[in-house]
């Protein structure tokens, strides 16, 4: 923070520009100043093109120059990213005397705003034996990066390097678009976390206006997902960290609340089975709580009981909801594995690796065969 505002400090050109970045842009499409964003000569960072091809794993990259500072997730509010994709350098940029000598002053509080709205952190794991280690950055152009709750890119982080994948086709002329928080809950959840986590968004994607028109006959779920997270979250933790337990409360009760869900789901007539998947992959985590837990103290035995059509119904409805979740790549691979063991579920083993491996694409990019069978291990 200190080395990002020396520099601001020293350059009122600068300045004006980073306060560009949050003037005046709106999720929710009103109007946005056009703007160019810093290249390698910036000590803001460099700049990344976002010409995805249209294929899922296809991607662009970036890295920045320190990401020592940063805080905060990912959060960009621009309404398209057609007027920002020209990354000509700062010096040529047409920036007039006049505009700079009439914004705003040097505001310490409003560039750390600005940054922890629109920073990214990922973790970086050195070795298996050290715990992973926080890092935030600043990557420019993708922090204009609209949100959805059905996004069609992803994110990777490798070191300092940021590279966008193409997470399902895109169009031509279609928006690029991510998740700025865990997507793969019902939509109160959802907008508890963009409200109150330092976006004050108001998601109006087609995910959310599709859930709030047939919230009335979920409100019951809702209530009851939200009640119990926590605690089926923490019975989830306890197992995987101490091995233990035998009784997992919350993970029961949320189970059946995912029952009814999918119940109620089923009896959506005029939904199209792309948007049930939606509201499935919402309530995923409502499944996998006693599915994991239970399977875990079992050592997944007998496996017909954990591979089963429930479960690679819910893998398709994740992959559709939010493409290229590295937890969705687990929880394919693992449906594989299990599977695998028995004869009569190996059809659907197959299936599931299927599936994990057109994810890995969607997380990891296009890879050799080789270092994508790696990589699912990895996944276990």
């Amino acid at each position: 923070f200190a080395n990002i505002c020396g520099s601001l400090r020293k350059s009122p050109r600068n300045l004006f520009l980073y306060y560009l970045l949050a003037d005046r842009e709106d999720q929710n499409g009103r109007d946005v100043p056009s703007i160019e964003l810093f290249d390698s000569r910036s000590s803001l960072g460099l700049s990344l093109s976002l010409n995805l091809d249209s294929n899922p794993g296809s991607c662009s990259g970036s890295n920045v120059n320190d990401e020592r500072h940063m805080d905060g997730n990912s959060f960009g509010r621009r309404s398209s990213s057609s007027d920002i994709m020209n990354t000509s350098s700062l010096e040529s940029r047409s920036v007039s005397p006049a505009s700079i000598m009439h914004m705003d002053p040097f505001d310490e509080r409003r560039i750390f705003d600005i940054m922890h709205i629109n920073s990214f952190e990922s973790r970086l794991v050195s070795s298996d034996s050290e715990a992973p280690i926080r890092l935030n950055a600043m990557y420019l152009l993708p922090s204009f990066i609209n949100h959805s709750c059905t996004p069609n890119a992803s994110r990777l982080f490798v070191g300092d390097a940021m590279f966008v994948f193409a997470g399902r086709g895109i169009r031509e002329n279609e928006e690029i678009t991510m998740e700025y928080t865990d997507t793969l809950l019902p939509l109160k959840k959802r907008e508890e976390y963009l409200q109150y986590t330092g976006y004050g968004l108001w998601c109006q994607c087609e995910r959310c206006m599709l859930e709030r028109s047939v919230q009335e006959h979920l409100e019951e779920c809702s209530e009851k997902f939200i009640d119990l997270y926590d605690k089926a979250f923490e019975e989830v933790r306890e197992m995987v960290s101490m091995r233990a337990g035998s009784s997992f409360p919350a993970c029961e009760e949320l189970a059946n609340v995912y029952e009814i869900v999918r119940k109620k789901t089923t009896g959506f007539e005029n939904l199209t089975s792309v948007r049930k998947q939606w509201i499935l992959g919402g309530y995923s985590s409502a499944f996998l709580g006693k599915w994991f837990t239970k399977g875990l103290s079992k050592d997944f035995d007998p496996p017909a009981e954990y591979v089963n059509s429930i479960a690679m119904e819910l893998v398709e409805a994740m992959r559709e909801t939010v493409p290229g979740m590295p937890h969705t790549l687990s929880f394919a691979t693992l449906l594989g594995a299990i599977g695998s063991r028995e004869e009569a579920l190996l059809e659907l083993s197959n299936e599931a690796f299927k599936m994990a491996m057109d994810e890995c694409i969607r997380v990891y990019g296009r890879q050799r065969t080789n270092v994508v069978i790696e990589l699912l291990q990895q996944s276990l």
